[in-house]
């Protein structure tokens, strides 16, 4: 059985039809999402759809999907764009209101029990979505594990390297108290992919990403970006993804290409009527694997794209 981990979907069909097409139909996959299934892509019904008919127990509502409840809208920051391409989704799901009441309903859920969590850091793992195997435990998350009260919307950017010791030295507590091989923590919400785990003076150490090779998670602890699925912001426009093979207790990243002539076409055929403006922008993002200048430095500082993956260059 393989585990495909899909994070940041944010309505781009396009690029999740390219991802489910690489598997053949009778190949025995679990997909698992990491939240951000709505928000900037021009087909926020048909990724909902798939996620809660590919994703059953096994999706997190990211800081995107949060939106559509009024107390997030009020207790955290969006830019412009962001709001004005959510409220589109929002009024698009409204016309579908039996998958709209679902998906609205399970957000609120999964909030619900959020805010029952111990704060802090003692007890991160409380409430996360959870794999475990007789030699692997992993978790899965859209932001930060911790503190809790924050996991919408705190970063684990691969350049955040005290917030990934933390989380790190956390996984090492936690394997030591359970006696397994391997704690595994799935990351979302960044766009960015990358991997971490300690070296054996327990500090932070970047391993790179060949793409398409297994790499071992035998032993240890690691954190697992997986990027973004649907609006990758690495420089590399590919739909990005990872496959855990719990057999071989390894991870494959991947990438593969879409068509964003189609996202556009998507964009163009849009009931809400999005301005020209809004939704033009998130194309030419998606061509060009949305380079932001400043964080393209920090990730640069971190890893060197080479013609088989990232290069890890960063390690102290």
């Amino acid at each position: 059985m393989k585990h495909i981990i899909l994070s940041d979907i944010h309505a781009n069909f396009v690029a999740l039809q390219a991802i489910s097409g690489l598997f053949k139909s009778n190949e025995k996959v679990k997909y698992w999402c990491l939240g951000d299934i709505i928000g900037y892509g021009p087909q926020p019904v048909e990724s909902v759809s798939w996620t809660l008919k590919n994703c059953p127990g096994r999706w997190i509502a990211g800081n995107h999907d949060a939106w559509l409840i009024e107390e997030v809208q009020n207790k955290y920051p969006y830019n412009g764009n962001a709001v004005t391409l959510l409220k589109s989704h929002k009024w698009i799901l409204q016309h579908k209101k039996q998958l709209y009441a679902t998906f609205l309903a399970q957000i609120e859920k999964q909030l619900q029990r959020e805010r029952t969590l111990t704060k802090g850091d003692t007890h991160w793992f409380q409430g996360l979505m959870k794999y475990r195997t007789q030699h692997i435990q992993a978790f899965f998350t859209h932001g930060a594990a911790f503190p809790a009260e924050r996991r919408l919307v705190d970063y684990m950017f691969p350049w955040s390297r005290e917030r990934l010791t933390a989380h790190l030295h956390a996984l090492a507590r936690y394997r030591e108290s359970v006696s397994i091989s391997s704690v595994l923590l799935f990351v979302g919400h960044t766009h960015y992919p990358y991997l971490v785990t300690l070296n054996r003076d327990n500090e932070l150490r970047y391993a790179s990403i060949p793409y398409g090779e297994p790499i071992s998670v035998e032993d240890g602890v690691w954190v697992i970006g997986c990027g973004a699925s649907g609006q990758p912001r690495d420089g590399d426009p590919r739909a990005s993804f990872v496959i855990l093979n719990p057999r071989s207790r390894s991870i494959t990243f991947r990438r593969v290409a879409y068509d964003v002539a189609q996202v556009e076409a998507a964009f163009r055929d849009d009931p809400s009527h999005l301005p020209f403006g809004v939704w033009k922008k998130m194309v030419e993002r998606l061509r060009v694997g949305d380079r932001n200048a400043e964080n393209a430095v920090r990730f640069e500082r971190v890893y060197r794209q080479t013609e088989w993956g990232l290069e890890a260059n960063m390690n102290s």
